[in-house]
């Protein structure tokens, strides 16, 4: 029996490709307050304890594979 290979899939739902702006561009569109600000800087550093082995919780990063809905991942 001779062995075929059949056709590689790729990207077979790929309509574009279309390069992402810069992230200085979001942080122009999208500004963010103090609070917003001071809020990541405590978590990073949390995050940053955790992975150290300062903190014993468990870390797990988790996040849409896609985005179902838009208006739901902007909130």
């Amino acid at each position: 029996m001779v062995e075929t290979k059949s056709p590689q899939v790729y990207n077979v739902r790929v309509q574009s490709i279309k390069p992402l702006p810069p992230p200085s561009e979001y942080w122009r569109k999208y500004p963010s307050s103090e609070a917003v600000q001071r809020q990541v800087a405590r978590h990073r550093l949390e995050i940053e304890r955790i992975i150290a082995g300062e903190d014993e919780r468990m870390l797990m990063i988790v996040g849409p594979c896609s985005v179902h809905d838009p208006k739901a991942c902007l909130e």
